[in-house]
């Protein structure tokens, strides 16, 4: 049903999706003027509307520098200023810089990669930890100089931050999230007297905290750089009782109730996770449920041109969702100050789900503009279960070999999680596939590198 979908989009004229639908709708003549007033309306008050409800590609990219209207923003009043003196550093994402320490021998991108980077995670961190105050230091003044992202894909600067979250001494309490709305218990620590990390000692019906661990080691092992480093910890209550000392009365009642719903002899067990600073609120595209005749005009439309890199970043972030089964739009979105998109409160990730990737209640918008970062379609091949890669290469063995060294979530993993997911991986490349035979490997894989920064 979707390829038809597709054929009926492409004979038609490339129109905006909103216009396209007003010409439709006036098939008399005399109703022309009607349309032409509706879209000069609509340049007027639809500043800011996102994309699914107005040209708001378009709006942005004449008013606003190209470093601010690659996603759209969800600018809280506290984020004005920040966002009006951001100016991202820019540099090629395709693959990995060649200063980027990968964790394998092999040739980026083979199969073989992938299953050494997945097997020696767990030794760059324990590398890390046994090495001499020199050698630390020397790993500490490399991954320093590189952006937070940057590191992200950086086995042994990762290995450097896992061994931090996992070893380093708590200095202080920075923040306890009690248990308002969805929070869960959650306590903000600095360790080391320097890096700010989340722990998260509890779970609920709707967050499994053991889903961010899973979701964490998923994106190490695909080496995409949107999951922030996260690793099992044990803390101790009686480490923390001179910090709780140091709270304001309402924090150490709300410690107190902390430590009675999440604690258990003595001990918070939970993830440690990274802390990204500078993160800015975004929501990027839609990623399922609009209708797939819109996404196919919108690949063409000229009101959507120009805007080839934010695809690609946006394909490579909705693909990570699509493999952890979190498909609601724009929570929990977020940019750096570099503008690489970075995924939070993964606790949601269903995984044990599978919906059909062209279903017309999904739609999947990539698989309908039919743009994908070519990095995720390599990567997904490399993989995946064709017949050429073996067994051992599939992204759940890889996930599992992870997991394994995992000390508080032995259990993360279980064979049902690597069915889907290997499932979710082969639906995903056989509707980027198909786009290639429709259009071309050219016109669907994107590959750009950032533009330059204009203030």
């Amino acid at each position: 049903m979707w390829q038809k979908d597709v054929r009926k989009a492409r004979s038609k004229k490339a129109l905006s999706p909103v216009f396209w639908r007003r010409l439709q709708k006036a098939s008399l003549a005399g109703l022309g003027v009607v349309v032409v007033a509706l879209m000069v309306v609509q340049g007027i008050l639809s500043f800011g509307i996102p994309w699914w409800k107005g040209d708001y590609i378009n709006l942005q990219q004449r008013h606003l520098p190209p470093v601010q209207h690659q996603f759209e923003r969800t600018v809280r009043p506290a984020d004005k200023v920040l966002s009006q003196t951001l100016k991202p550093k820019w540099y090629e994402a395709v693959a990995p810089p060649l200063y980027i320490k990968s964790g394998s021998n092999s040739s980026w991108g083979t199969p073989d990669f992938y299953r050494e980077r997945a097997s020696s995670l767990d030794s760059f961190r324990h590398g890390f930890s046994l090495s001499s105050p020199f050698e630390q230091a020397a790993v500490d003044l490399r991954c320093l100089k590189l952006s937070q992202y940057e590191q992200m894909l950086d086995a042994e600067c990762t290995g450097r931050w896992l061994t931090i979250l996992k070893e380093g001494r708590i200095t202080s309490i920075d923040k306890l999230w009690g248990f308002f709305e969805t929070h869960n218990g959650a306590i903000t620590f600095t360790i080391n007297n320097r890096y700010k990390a989340l722990f998260k000692p509890c779970s609920s019906k709707s967050e499994d905290t053991g889903r961010e661990v899973l979701a964490s080691h998923l994106d190490r092992v695909l080496q995409w750089g949107q999951a922030v480093p996260v690793i099992g910890r044990r803390i101790s209550l009686n480490e923390l009782l001179p910090l709780v000392a140091r709270l304001s009365a309402a924090s150490q009642r709300t410690y107190a109730d902390t430590i009675d719903k999440c604690s258990r002899g003595g001990y918070m067990r939970g993830p440690m996770m990274g802390w990204i600073e500078g993160l800015i609120p975004v929501r990027t595209m839609r990623k399922i449920a609009v209708p797939a005749t819109e996404l196919v005009e919108m690949r063409d439309d000229v009101y959507y041109a120009g805007t080839a890199y934010a695809n690609q970043k946006q394909s490579k972030f909705h693909s990570f969702y699509w493999l952890v089964d979190i498909l609601r739009h724009g929570k929990d979105e977020f940019v750096t100050p570099e503008a690489d998109l970075i995924s939070l409160d993964l606790d949601r990730s269903k995984f044990l789900f599978l919906r059909s990737i062209t279903s017309p209640n999904v739609n999947f918008t990539w698989c309908f503009t039919c743009h994908m970062d070519r990095w995720v379609y390599e990567t997904l091949n490399s993989v995946s279960s064709h017949p050429d890669v073996p067994p051992e290469s599939r992204l759940s063995n890889l996930l599992k070999t992870s997991l394994s060294k995992e000390e508080l979530f032995p259990n993360a993993y279980t064979s049902e999680i690597g069915y889907y997911l290997d499932q979710r991986v082969e639906s995903l490349l056989e509707c980027v596939t198909h786009c290639i035979k429709v259009y071309g490997e050219s016109e669907v894989l994107l590959a750009e590198t950032k533009p330059s920064s204009k203030s």
